[in-house]
């Protein structure tokens, strides 16, 4: 084919290997010498008459020609293995079963000659598998004509296109490179420094249509803002509810962002169902090009399907913020402790404020959480001695006081202290306050501690807050008896 192709216009050199079947048995690769010595090749490598005076093998010669016809019973071997076998040029070897005349030694150098692919020109050791390229040494093969070898089923495996025009080659290589998927090295110009070029064909994609995306991205950010701020805008009250039972401005935010990925992950799961459909339906009734081919797994739909989630959540961003500080309109997203100990006392404050009987009942229901720690084992936030309610006057107003001693964990720090959690009545309402007494335990490790301690008694009274009224009832029964 590339002879026809190219009559004319270049010099074609197929170059043809064979490997002997089963080397190591038989007479497979078996080379016997006119004075007995025997070597078993690993190799045969076929070469034009014509190449070896064009491509400079003849320069490697140290005695006798190249190959004077491309189907003589000729063979030509290397120093290395004309030594091995006793031989000169002009005898005659036996190669399984064949009479081949010596016409050529080559020099061992021939070793370090590379074609355009920088790798050498020998055929590959096929032993070595796929994972490991190695080529074999010349003096482990043995290099006979062209035409010889494919009379002896050896298979063309490279090909040496010499154009007339040396200004040709990329040109030729291009055109043959669109038609195969072969990889072809071009030296535009003769020399060891010349540029080498590589050309081949690879499948490519182009997806298009990108352009037009930023509108639609930009319609479905806006629509979703907007939504994002009416469901806000109706949804007041329940953002107030959600912090009167002490919910932080975090998980309001994403009690919204469920609710917004939600809406990107179901409308994205509708919009490609719908667009499968719809493109089946319009392929079966040809409205779509013969060369459209519809492809819905490509990565192209899974980044723009992406894009458009991600837009979605990223346009809920402000809507949440708002949320957020619906909760909790200062800059502080988290509560803490505003007063310091005074001496070894020290008065905290609790935000909350108990009607009636009530405040029997979150009493008790605190002393129940108290009274479940009561050994110093790991994991427990504190440990406690005794645990009682009574009532007593607090500057004159009544009081009820949930009073306990306990060791405060790490336990090793040997924190003791008394702890009171303090309802005070003012007017028909029950404010609460917390007062801790050191009684051993340096005071910074009692301070640090006692903020978890704290905090711990705090979430209780939110836990009461989100008890059913039932729940609340047996515990204010409780209280009573």
């Amino acid at each position: 084919y590339l002879k026809c192709k190219y009559a004319g216009e270049a010099y074609i050199f197929p170059r043809v290997w064979k490997y002997p079947l089963r080397p190591e048995e038989g007479s497979g690769g078996l080379i016997v010498s006119p004075t007995g010595n025997v070597f078993r090749i690993r190799a045969y490598y076929g070469l034009t008459s014509l190449e070896g005076n064009l491509m400079g093998w003849n320069k490697y010669l140290v005695d006798g020609t190249w190959f004077t016809s491309d189907y003589g019973d000729e063979c030509i071997l290397t120093e290395k293995l004309a030594k091995i076998l006793n031989v000169n040029v002009g005898d005659i070897l036996f190669v399984e079963g064949a009479r081949l005349k010596v016409v050529g030694i080559l020099s061992d150098k021939v070793a370090w000659r590379l074609d355009l692919d920088q790798k050498r020109s020998t055929p590959f050791d096929i032993t070595k598998g796929e994972a490991e390229l190695v080529f074999m040494s010349p003096s482990e093969i043995i290099f006979v004509p062209y035409g010889w070898l494919v009379k002896k089923n050896g298979l063309p495996f490279t090909v040496v296109i010499v154009p007339f025009d040396l200004k040709k080659a990329k040109e030729i290589a291009i055109d043959l490179a669109t038609e195969s998927q072969l990889y072809f090295y071009v030296a535009e110009s003769v020399g060891e420094k010349e540029p080498i070029s590589l050309y081949s064909s690879t499948t490519g994609f182009e997806v298009i249509g990108y352009g037009m995306l930023p509108i639609p991205v930009a319609i479905v950010m806006f629509t979703m803002l907007n939504l994002m701020l009416g469901v806000i805008t109706r949804k007041h009250r329940d953002i107030y509810i959600f912090s009167s039972i002490g919910m932080s401005p975090l998980h309001v935010a994403f009690l919204f962002l469920a609710q917004v990925v939600a809406y990107a992950v179901i409308g994205a799961v509708m919009g490609y169902t719908l667009g499968i459909i719809c493109l089946r339906i319009a392929y079966d009734i040809g409205a779509l090009p013969e060369w459209f081919y519809p492809n819905y797994a490509a990565s192209s739909v899974l980044n723009v399907l992406g894009l458009l989630m991600l837009s979605v959540v990223l346009s809920s961003i402000y809507p949440l913020r708002i949320a957020a500080k619906m909760v909790t309109p200062s800059l502080r997203r988290k509560w803490r402790i505003e007063t310091r100990p005074l001496g070894n006392v020290w008065r905290i404050p609790l935000p909350f404020v108990f009607i009636g009987e009530e405040a029997k009942g979150v009493l008790e229901f605190i002393k129940e959480y108290l009274l479940s720690y009561t050994e110093p084992i790991p994991g427990a936030p504190f440990a406690v001695e005794k645990c009682t309610i009574e009532e007593k006057e607090v500057e004159g107003a009544r009081a009820r006081v949930l009073s306990s001693i306990m060791h405060v964990a790490p336990f090793p720090l040997g924190i003791r202290q008394k702890t009171e959690v303090y309802m005070v009545q003012k007017n028909d309402r029950w404010h609460t306050m917390i007062v801790i007494t050191r009684i051993s335990g340096r005071m910074e490790d009692w301070m640090r501690v006692n903020e978890k301690m704290i905090d711990s008694i705090r979430k209780q009274f939110l836990i009461w807050r989100g008890l059913k009224p039932v729940e609340r009832k047996e515990y204010i029964d409780r209280a009573g008896r």
